[in-house]
């Protein structure tokens, strides 16, 4: 009888290591992981593309999402904004109805840009797309591109 009782014991001991180990691995894996710590909320106004973009966790958040937008002009006027509490980068990239860049833009705090207002290079009338980057992003931004002069 007094060996059963040890092997119930030791068994118990077992199951408690198993049991937490299973529970401990999801919310470690999800918590490091970049993906889910970063977020692009789109935003289709009139003419306009737009959104929000959030980051955080312990090494900010990673996302890139591109979407398409019709731009009946030549260029796009494009603005920037974050409010970062680390070193992360937001990235806004076009490319006109060709597929040819015609612009790039970081943003961080590190690099003491935190706003950007500008126009792209002159491209092909059409089906555009943006491309918006967070990467290692801790704080808060926004972006809007619309048809230029």
């Amino acid at each position: 009888m007094v060996r059963r009782g040890k092997a119930r014991e030791r068994s118990r001991k077992g199951w408690a290591i198993v049991t937490a180990f299973c529970l401990l691995v999801p919310f470690v894996y999800t918590g490091c992981s970049s993906e889910k710590n970063a977020q692009i909320m789109w935003q289709d106004v009139g003419d306009c593309m737009g959104g929000d973009v959030t980051g955080g966790g312990l090494r900010g958040g990673t996302k890139e999402e591109t979407r398409s937008w019709y731009n009946y002009r030549a260029r796009a006027e494009v603005n920037m904004d974050i409010t970062a509490a680390g070193k992360g980068t937001l990235t806004v990239i076009l490319k006109d109805a060709n597929g040819n860049e015609v612009f790039s833009q970081t943003l961080s705090r590190k690099s003491g840009d935190d706003t950007f207002s500008g126009v792209s290079t002159s491209g092909t009338p059409g089906t555009w797309t943006i491309t918006v980057r967070v990467e290692k992003f801790k704080g808060d931004g926004s972006f809007s591109v619309c048809p230029g002069a």
